[in-house]
């Protein structure tokens, strides 16, 4: 799992999930300038028109307790995550970006590389509950998913915003709604919706009925993706993992605005 805020070379290929990432032809550039990766023309998707629309359900403890973190993660976008905070107000996202950390045969995974710890205990829990750590000031936010036998989990890593957003453009020190900056992000998203250790260790399918002080959940609001509306590609943040840092693990909405910018 990445560390927050550490910036990494735009050298990463994305591909559609199940296909190999097409061969490109290099470009000729002039010495000593970098070309800057842009996201691909066409219209923008935004998903809180249709999520706005639907009736909402909270998802299942059967979506969470299933072994394959990756199909997971890609099928967390769409979802709507909502957070509770103790005043009762509830912020709600809908999720845009996933990595996929799949237990101790994943390097990148916290579950593998510092063992059953303090830390790292609420990974070896039943699938849906949460794990939330800190990395450089900032609260990243973990779905858990499996069994016991399967500490492994699903970093959202941005979310598109619904509601309330004056809240959020106020958590984040905005004046504006600016897409890249508001929860394009792991650690920008916690801080738009208010998460932070207290949602740590919580249950999913408690849902709004959680007897916590904070509580936090996921929504299906009937949004399913086709693969060509995915980008999957390898994961930020994990020079560390070894040939873990090239698995294909994160998912994004192609022609997103809300999404963390192309690595």
């Amino acid at each position: 799992m990445p560390r927050a805020g550490k910036k990494r070379r735009a050298t990463e290929s994305e591909s559609e999930p199940g296909t190999a990432a097409a061969a490109a032809t290099p470009q000729p550039q002039q010495p000593g300038k970098k070309r800057r990766r842009r996201r691909e023309p066409g219209a923008t998707v935004e998903l809180a028109p249709r999520a706005l629309r639907a009736a909402p359900r909270v998802v299942p403890r059967a979506f969470y307790v299933r072994s394959d973190a990756v199909a997971i993660a890609r099928e967390m976008l769409g979802k709507v995550l909502c957070a509770r905070g103790d005043d009762g107000v509830v912020s709600r996202g809908v999720i845009v970006e996933t990595e996929a950390y799949t237990g101790l045969d994943d390097m990148a995974c916290h579950s593998a590389r510092f063992g059953r710890t303090k830390r790292t205990q609420s990974m070896y829990r039943p699938g849906g509950g949460t794990y939330v750590y800190t990395c450089h000031t900032q609260h990243l936010f973990n779905v858990i998913i499996g069994d016991e036998e399967l500490p492994a989990g699903v970093l959202v890593r941005a979310v598109e915003p619904l509601s309330p957003i004056d809240l959020m453009l106020g958590r984040r020190n905005l004046d504006r709604l600016l897409p890249a900056r508001l929860a394009a992000g792991p650690g920008m998203l916690t801080k738009a919706l208010g998460i932070d250790k207290r949602f740590g260790d919580l249950d999913l399918c408690a849902g709004a009925e959680s007897e916590s002080d904070v509580g936090v959940w996921l929504e299906d609001v009937g949004i399913d993706l086709a693969d060509s509306g995915v980008l999957a590609s390898p994961r930020v943040g994990i020079d560390y993992a070894g040939e873990a840092k090239h698995y294909p693990y994160r998912f994004r909405v192609r022609q997103s605005q809300w999404t963390s910018r192309a690595k």
